[in-house]
């Protein structure tokens, strides 16, 4: 009878522990999943959050843009630079958000800002074109205004200007002087 006893003892204590296993393998799969679920609440609420402020600020950036081609040329460029200033402080926003972001709205967000930064150079472009460089136009300059006597410092009295070929002049203004080329 003591073997019964102890053999049926055993196989309850026997089935309450795999009993107490499962219900602690299903508390651990229910808090896990709890956990995911609020995990995937939280990006979310937080994706949500962060399209909630970008999509203000690009539509502030595209309305902005759309005023510039009628706008006086002499307001132009700071309205410019406040539109660069404004698509920077988005380009920030989406690399400060990308811990947090998931990957397709990373790339979304990012695409959005370089389009919105494509845009810009095209409007810069098409509204105040670069100004174009050459050398040519400071050389016709030059020819056209040949230096007169009269517009150089005269010399003061005390100095002297004695070249190597021995020429000196003084006491001379307003006045040409001619040198020949053997005299020089």
């Amino acid at each position: 009878m003591g073997d019964l006893d102890y053999a049926a003892k055993m196989q309850h204590k026997m089935s309450a522990i795999e009993k107490r296993n499962t219900q602690r393998e299903e508390n651990i799969s229910q808090m896990r999943n709890e956990e995911a679920e609020k995990g995937t609440e939280r990006v979310n609420d937080k994706v949500t959050e962060f399209y909630g402020n970008l999509d203000p600020q690009v539509i502030q950036i595209r309305e902005m843009m759309e005023k510039a081609p009628t706008m006086d040329k002499q307001l132009l460029p700071a309205h410019l630079d406040e539109v660069l200033r404004q698509i920077k402080s988005a380009q920030k926003y989406v690399s400060d958000s990308i811990m947090y972001l998931p990957a397709y709205d990373t790339k979304n967000s990012q695409r959005t800002i370089n389009d919105l930064n494509q845009k810009f150079q095209d409007l810069q472009t098409s509204v105040m074109p670069k100004k174009k460089f050459g050398f040519k136009g400071l050389k016709q300059k030059k020819a056209a205004e040949p230096k007169s006597v009269a517009a150089a410092e005269p010399v003061k009295e005390s100095s002297e200007i004695n070249l190597e070929t021995g020429v000196s002049v003084r006491n001379k203004v307003n006045e040409t002087i001619e040198l020949a080329s053997t005299e020089v």
